[in-house]
């Protein structure tokens, strides 16, 4: 699971955030192939993994595909427990 093999500082603003989505799958895959020399399959899944905010990488595999959702859904998750836990829900 080497998708979020990536470090940026978010106090960098709205640069931060769209450089986020935009680059972070190919630096993310950048970050995975140096030290783990992964197969061209799981580089391309690591690329298409922000799919659809970055609607040039559309996932070409089930496996592409599982971790997509996958990390969507945990992502959905996530913004509901801090939700209910900092009482954010309008």
């Amino acid at each position: 699971m080497l998708h979020d093999l990536y470090l940026y500082d978010w106090h960098d603003g709205e640069t931060a955030r769209k450089k986020l989505s935009l680059d972070r799958p190919d630096i993310t895959c950048d970050n995975a192939v140096k030290p783990f020399d992964i197969p061209e399959k799981e580089q391309e899944t690591i690329r298409s993994h922000m799919w659809p905010l970055n609607i040039t990488k559309i996932p070409k595999s089930k496996e592409a595909l599982i971790i997509c959702f996958a990390d969507k859904y945990c992502a959905l998750i996530e913004r509901i427990r801090l939700n209910k836990h900092f009482k954010l829900r309008h």
